[in-house]
């Protein structure tokens, strides 16, 4: 109690105490207030006393109460002004609300265990298992049928698509996972409730359908009958079946009602049968247009079966194709309708498209004024812009450099005679002078090779000023001579010695 004893005790008399119980954690409140201090507070021990109420009246629960089946909360249903009034709200406090019988029901016969260790179920089933005639074939919510205000009084009010049994109850069916509409409105429980087992008919058209389904599709369709056919109609698909939410939506000339498959000239079948000829395989129809345009296909395979590359479900005529799209994209002159007004035909002689060449020796071998002397490779030179212009950089494409008569006077035959040979842009010509100008050697090879010592590719008939080849005219002129001081007649001497002091053949 520590040591503040002026709280209770006072200087008149020790034994009498005033103590104001109000300021303390536990206020006395209703018949708490007539009771003695020592009938709470044992031994004098007055702070360690316990303030929940089992720890006084435990005795009252086991004699004359719930032998401790409701836990240790008393206050939930009890009061201090009197113990056996019952303060306990079942709607307010639980979460579940007693209605009819519910009501006068003794809690003893639910909470048949103890309150908080055994937590107390909802479902009717709980409860009304023994109740239950229908074995709980129909699950446990009784009370889509059954009511609280009496067991054996079933729910009788006439609602909306609802199914009157043979007794004329009537159950709202719409409460169940499959709500009655259209035809099924008028028939009875039994059409579809073979047995007692309600919850085993089944839910999907197919379970009462499938002998419909065997006259027609035979089951290739799957079971989602309701795709297709209403409760109302079951022969009538109208506004029911989109053909838009398949993988092949209908378009144009395929959406016309009157669409018809022709053969050999004859029209053999009109509407969905055109393209479905048999409903038992509706699913196996195929979906490219080479299966029912194949006899169309006048480019005889040739083009695979992307037949709408080109063609369209407007028409199947081309009214244009994109040819950039292709391996070969139209430019210059080759565009059509050009300058030289190029038609598909020109290219194409025949529908077998992919069967052109796309080599432009190809179409323009006769335009070909080399005959062949600089290969096949046109696009080397010549350009799709015109055909007369063409452009090739000698000194930047070759090893060899075109200077002086080389640039202006020679022409590219004057140098490439002979035609190419295969995967060869032009004949191997040398690149020293004496492989083109051994006609115009009037020494006869006596001064060898180098041509370019002596003469210039401006003019052949010029020679070099010997002052500008001083080395080599010296070492020409020392060797012109023999061992004996004369002038030596052996060309080829001449020609090997003059080659390896001008850095020639070794």
């Amino acid at each position: 109690m520590g040591l503040k004893c002026a709280d209770c005790h006072n200087e008149k008399s020790w034994k009498d105490t005033d103590f104001d119980h109000g300021e303390t954690k536990f206020p006395l409140l209703g018949k708490h207030v007539d009771v003695k201090c020592a009938t709470c507070h044992k031994d004098a021990r007055y702070k360690e006393t316990p303030k929940a109420c089992v720890a006084c009246h435990r005795k009252d629960d086991d004699q004359k109460g719930h032998k401790g089946f409701f836990g240790d909360k008393c206050e939930s249903c009890h009061g201090a002004k009197s113990w056996k009034t019952i303060a306990f709200n079942h709607d307010v406090d639980t979460k579940y609300a007693l209605e009819g019988k519910h009501r006068t029901t003794g809690c003893k016969d639910c909470h048949t265990g103890p309150l908080y260790k055994a937590k107390l179920a909802v479902d009717c089933l709980s409860c009304h298992k023994k109740d239950d005639k229908h074995k709980t074939m129909l699950g446990p919510k009784c009370d889509g049928c059954h009511t609280p205000q009496n067991w054996k009084t079933l729910a009788s009010k006439a609602v909306v698509g609802g199914a009157r049994s043979a007794e004329g109850r009537v159950f709202d069916h719409s409460t169940s996972s499959f709500p009655l509409q259209g035809g099924h409105v008028d028939l009875e429980c039994k059409d579809c409730h073979k047995t007692l087992l309600y919850k085993d008919a089944p839910k999907d058209c197919w379970g009462c359908h499938k002998a419909d389904d065997d006259k027609s599709h035979k089951g290739t369709l799957g079971k989602a009958c309701v795709n297709c056919h209403t409760e109302r109609v079951w022969k009538n698909t109208l506004g029911r079946f989109d053909h838009d939410k398949l993988k092949f939506p209908l378009r144009n000339a395929h959406a016309n009602p009157k669409i018809s498959l022709v053969v050999d000239g004859s029209v053999a079948r009109t509407g969905c049968k055109a393209c479905h000829a048999n409903p038992s395989s509706l699913r196996n129809t195929p979906t490219d247009c080479y299966s029912c345009h194949k006899k169309d296909d006048k480019h005889e395979g040739t083009l695979n079966t992307r037949c709408d590359s080109c063609h369209s479900d407007k028409s199947w005529k081309v009214a244009a194709f994109d040819h950039n799209r292709t391996r070969f994209p139209l430019t210059g002159l080759h565009v059509l309708g050009g300058a030289r007004n190029v038609t598909c035909k020109g290219c194409h002689t025949t529908l077998r498209y992919r069967d052109a060449p796309q080599e432009c020796v190809a179409c323009h071998k006769k335009d070909d004024r080399h005959k062949l002397k600089f290969g096949v490779r046109c696009e080397d030179c010549h350009n799709v812009r015109s055909w007369d212009l063409w452009s090739f950089d000698h000194d930047r494409r070759t090893s060899y450099k075109l200077e002086g008569g080389h640039r202006v006077k020679a022409t590219c035959e004057t140098c490439h005679r002979r035609p190419a040979p295969a995967n060869r842009a032009t004949d191997p010509v040398g690149t020293v002078c004496v492989s083109c100008h051994r006609n115009d050697d009037r020494h006869d090879g006596q001064f060898g090779a180098r041509c370019d010592q002596c003469h210039g590719v401006d003019n052949w008939a010029k020679v070099i000023q010997p002052g500008s080849r001083k080395g080599a005219s010296q070492a020409f002129h020392q060797l012109d001579r023999g061992p004996s001081g004369r002038r030596s007649t052996d060309a080829g001497a001449v020609s090997r010695s003059y080659a390896f002091e001008t850095g020639g053949m070794k």
